[in-house]
């Protein structure tokens, strides 16, 4: 990474520190503009690497879509299936850029192990709780969306992609229960909290270090 991503890195996290605090404070004004905010700052990281091919143009992607996921679920707009349809996007834009980058049999079956169990967990009682609704398609192929970027990304081994997989599937699972199931641990600042780490793990990771 070269210096300018170390600080627009640094800058995403300074900014996502103030998401947090607007929702644990219910500034509605200020998330709307932190929230989507951390996103540009980690494109801009992105975009000014030292990375080339495949791998960039599929986290750049990953980015594009997760911003605007982030924007069409903000509370003023709320809307969720365009949100849900845009991060999907975002899931499988990660999912080839772990392809891009290569997988390990062992870590590829740990990967596969894990989300498995994420899905038979949480995975299915959310799906049980939409199940006849209009929300049960598109949160099935979601569901599917992220678990194989779960699996995909620890298959490559490297351990910061494993951790943002990890966060980023955790904010996607507490979100689903929040809204589909009952209150989750932690409310929406567990969300973004989790997301916002998870993402500047996936792109600190898949920029190479």
């Amino acid at each position: 990474m070269t210096t300018g991503s170390w600080l627009f890195v640094a800058a995403a996290l300074v900014v996502a520190s103030i998401d947090w605090w607007s929702v644990h404070t219910d500034r509605d004004r200020l998330e709307q503009l932190a929230k989507p905010g951390v996103i540009v700052l980690l494109i801009a990281a992105a975009a000014t690497a030292d990375v080339t091919g495949w791998p960039l143009v599929w986290l750049m992607a990953a980015l594009v879509f997760g911003l605007v996921g982030d924007v069409l679920l903000l509370p003023d707009l709320d809307r969720f299936v365009e949100g849900l349809a845009a991060f999907l996007v975002g899931h499988l834009s990660y999912t080839a850029l772990g392809l891009a980058l290569g997988t390990r049999t062992r870590w590829l079956i740990l990967g596969l192990v894990l989300a498995s169990v994420l899905v038979w967990t949480i995975g299915t009682k959310i799906t049980d709780a939409v199940h006849g609704s209009d929300y049960f398609a598109p949160v099935v192929a979601y569901i599917v969306a992220i678990a194989l970027a779960a699996a995909v990304l620890v298959g490559t081994g490297r351990w910061l992609l494993l951790v943002g997989a990890v966060l980023f599937t955790t904010s996607d699972a507490l979100l689903g229960w929040g809204r589909f199931v009952g209150p989750a641990p932690g409310d929406r600042l567990a969300v973004h909290v989790t997301y916002h780490l998870g993402q500047t793990a996936l792109v600190v990771g898949a920029l190479g270090v």
